[in-house]
């Protein structure tokens, strides 16, 4: 009797063990789920902002090539505008010499004019010194 009595008083310890036991288990339980959710939408908060930054990045880099492209095509614009900057200086450079080339001609036939002149004078001086009644038009 004492036996059975000692003996249901363990199993009830036991089975308030064992209840407290699950309970506390079932706490700790709800505890980890509550932690897992909490971590759950810690990763959508961090799967969101790298997304954002993902965004941004390419926004960034779409931004930079375009910025890129526009200063490939200043240059290239630059540069065709000094090359026809060169071709209008060689131009000008071989017009200058063309001007050159026709002041030292317009110089030397203005050179023979003036001799033709000097030549012209020395004829007529001689043929008035030929004949001195003859009397030149100069009148054109």
């Amino acid at each position: 009797q004492q036996l059975e009595s000692q003996s249901q008083e363990l199993t009830d310890e036991v089975y308030q063990l064992n209840v407290q036991m699950t309970q506390e288990i079932e706490k700790q339980l709800r505890l980890i789920e509550q932690m897992n959710q909490r971590i759950e939408m810690q990763n959508q908060q961090i799967e969101k902002h790298d997304q954002q930054i993902s965004d941004l990045l390419q926004t960034q880099q779409l931004e930079s090539l375009k910025q890129n492209i526009e200063i490939n095509q200043a240059i290239n614009e630059i540069t065709r505008i000094d090359q026809q900057v060169e071709t209008i200086t060689q131009k000008i450079e071989q017009q200058d010499q063309q001007i050159l080339q026709l002041n030292q001609t317009i110089q030397s036939q203005d050179q023979q004019i003036v001799r033709n002149d000097q030549q012209i004078i020395l004829l007529n001086q001689q043929i008035n010194s030929l004949n001195p009644y003859y009397k030149p038009d100069y009148s054109g």
